[in-house]
């Protein structure tokens, strides 16, 4: 009859000892934090709204060197006064690295203003365009 208050206990401890393995961690208790706690990092945004908004932040970023004002190109990394100035004189370019091909830029400034900048064409206007008799 001994035995059965010690098999007893080894049952109680094991039984709580596996309850408490499955319980979430604790939550601190609401109220003012201890001056040396840090804060939570805040709830990350939406996956849907995170991509969607990507692109357009990128794409907002990149400047147009065939459209863009002296002022605006002095604004990318190593972009002097006499570099904007031989960039608008130079209009319009065909690609972004006509800059280097054209001695605009060095090697190093081109690969940092390469992801930032982009040389669109106008867009022609069809009425302007002779038209093109139709392949026979």
């Amino acid at each position: 009859m001994r035995l059965t208050p010690i098999v007893l206990s080894l049952f109680l401890l094991s039984t709580a000892s596996l309850a408490s393995a499955q319980e979430p961690a604790a939550k601190p208790a609401p109220g003012p934090a201890p001056a040396g706690a840090a804060k939570p990092a805040p709830a990350a945004a939406p996956a849907a709204g995170a991509s969607t908004a990507a692109p357009k932040a990128k794409k907002a970023g990149i400047m147009d060197i065939n459209t863009a004002s002296v002022d605006e190109l002095k604004t990318l990394p190593g972009v002097t006064d006499e570099i904007a100035a031989k960039i608008v004189a130079g209009r319009p370019y065909k690609g972004k690295d006509a800059l280097l091909k054209q001695n605009m830029v060095d090697k190093d400034t081109y690969a940092k203003l390469r992801p930032l900048i982009v040389a669109k064409q106008p867009k022609a206007d069809k009425a302007a365009a002779p038209a093109t008799p139709p392949a026979k």
